[in-house]
């Protein structure tokens, strides 16, 4: 989608599905641009595991317990 490979600036957010934490990683990293990424989940570990993969320049994320 173009969404996600072109860089848009603006208050926009992309919400794709993905099977497994690997496509996740093998998606966000098949685009040129990298600019900062997000990671929302209740699993800490996938969280890092997940920012450590991904070629961004900011990473953020959040894990919550409830």
């Amino acid at each position: 989608m173009k969404i996600a490979q072109k860089e848009i600036f603006g208050p926009v957010m992309s919400i794709i599905k993905f099977k497994d934490i690997d496509e996740a990683i093998q998606r966000a990293n098949s685009t040129m641009y990298g600019l900062a990424a997000a990671v929302w989940t209740k699993d800490i570990t996938k969280a890092h595991a997940i920012a450590h993969n991904v070629r961004a320049g900011t990473i953020w994320y959040r894990s919550r317990t409830r």
